[in-house]
């Protein structure tokens, strides 16, 4: 007669028992590190790669007046960094839809706002 292994199932919490487990033991995670931010902070090189945007545009946005609409930034001896989602949330406002022409006349004209 041959010999067979028989597995126990998972006892509670999902670990097994006794000699030659050959069931997995639950994982308790401790600790993540994540090999990225989740939201870094990014040069204006690295942030023109990110948008498509150039460099000398990202400092327009930097230096607008008055500062409420200027792109927040950080800057720390001279170096310029943004966070990623300051960059995003700052271009929500650039968001439309519909033919951008049009769009820009609707709104020179002040029709943009009637009630349709």
């Amino acid at each position: 007669m041959e010999d067979r292994h028989v597995m126990k199932p998972p006892t509670r919490l999902g670990l097994s028992e006794g000699p030659g487990q050959d069931w997995r033991r639950l994982a308790v995670v401790e600790h993540i590190m994540l090999t990225a931010p989740a939201d870094p902070f990014l040069s204006l090189r690295a942030l023109a790669d990110y948008s498509g945007l150039s460099v000398r545009t990202l400092r327009k946005f930097l230096e607008r007046n008055p500062p409420s609409q200027a792109l927040p930034c950080y800057r720390l001896e001279g170096k310029v960094v943004v966070r990623r989602s300051d960059f995003d949330t700052f271009m929500q406002q650039y968001r439309t839809q519909g033919p951008s022409a049009l769009v820009r006349t609707l709104r020179r004209l002040g029709l943009d706002k009637l009630p349709v």
